[in-house]
């Protein structure tokens, strides 16, 4: 079965579309779905790319809903829009899909919270939402403590982020790279384990014995003139 990488962001409007159709996509096609929260607010405010919200994008905003009503009209959905937008929750809601991603239940709770959101009109990250989901997930005792630990203590948060980050990264390095296996000798790999370095040290030195050049003395006496 083939895996392909979801990566998401809650708080993006047409993520509805994607996370509502995404199951009958993994049964009719046969595929799985490796689900991958991240934050995208932050890189677009460095890039001064806020769309839909100001003043000036309306007409933008506007045309994102209408696209967003007629899409969802063909595949079978009925959100109530426009949904509440823009979140003003949007680090939790991503902090606790992040969670989610170690506990094995970040994709029914992307499902949950994206209905209730735009179904319902609850917004995603609200403590409303987060209470509903959490009911409807059956979440008792653990589960629900640790939504709310993470939910007031946003240091723990981003300790928990960051080696989902590191990995993804990694992961995505590997996947450009290009390996290529070579079979080199022993002085080789020496070589390049010391960075280049060919000297040797003072231990591994073999010793050559120089053999002294023995002069050879003629055993010849020489004749004595008479």
């Amino acid at each position: 079965m083939k895996t392909i990488d979801f990566w998401f962001s809650i708080g993006s409007t047409y993520t509805y579309l994607s996370v509502s159709r995404i199951s009958k996509v993994k049964d009719d096609h046969q595929v799985s779905f490796v689900w991958n929260p991240f934050s995208v607010r932050k890189l677009m405010m460095e890039m001064n790319n806020i769309p839909f919200t100001p003043p000036e994008k309306k007409v933008k905003s506007d045309y994102m809903w209408r696209d967003i009503s007629r899409r969802a009209k063909n595949y079978n959905l009925s959100p109530k829009i426009p949904a509440p937008y823009p979140l003003k929750n949007f680090d939790l809601a991503n902090q606790i899909a992040v969670h989610g991603v170690n506990e094995g239940w970040c994709e029914q709770y992307v499902k949950l919270t994206y209905k209730y959101w735009f179904e319902s009109g609850i917004e995603a990250g609200s403590e409303e939402c987060i209470d509903k989901v959490s009911k409807d997930m059956n979440f008792r005792g653990q589960e629900q403590k640790v939504i709310e630990y993470y939910k007031n203590n946003q240091d723990a948060m981003t300790q928990l982020q960051a080696p989902i980050y590191e990995s993804k990264i990694l992961d995505f390095i590997l996947e450009k790279v290009k390996l290529k296996s070579t079979d080199i000798d022993v002085d080789s790999f020496i070589k390049i384990y010391n960075g280049g370095n060919t000297e040797k040290s003072s231990s591994d030195k073999k010793k050559t014995v120089k053999k002294k050049a023995v002069k050879k003395t003629s055993t010849k006496k020489k004749a004595t003139k008479k």
